[in-house]
């Protein structure tokens, strides 16, 4: 039982970091303009996984991937874009 409560936890805990380094990000991008700090939100929101962290890759669901990959490639372009301008 105290092996489930840990792992529930840990992915509720996941849930609500991604989703506050995400919400860093918008803010950061739209409201202050300050592109270095967001960028650098949506990157650490990678860190924190939002979907099942025990399951394979290969085993994920398309939608999944397809999340994550635009996640980083956002990522990617406002970093190429902080360091360009």
């Amino acid at each position: 039982m105290k092996i489930m409560n840990r792992i529930n936890f840990q992915k509720n805990f996941s849930r609500v970091a991604y989703v506050s380094f995400l919400l860093l990000a918008l803010d950061g991008f739209l409201i202050h303009h300050s592109y270095n700090v967001a960028s650098t939100n949506l990157g650490v929101a990678l860190i924190f996984d939002p979907f099942d962290q025990t399951q394979k890759w290969e085993d994920r669901s398309l939608y999944q991937k397809l999340w994550l990959l635009l996640h980083l490639a956002v990522f990617l372009f406002s970093l190429w874009y902080t360091l360009k301008y």
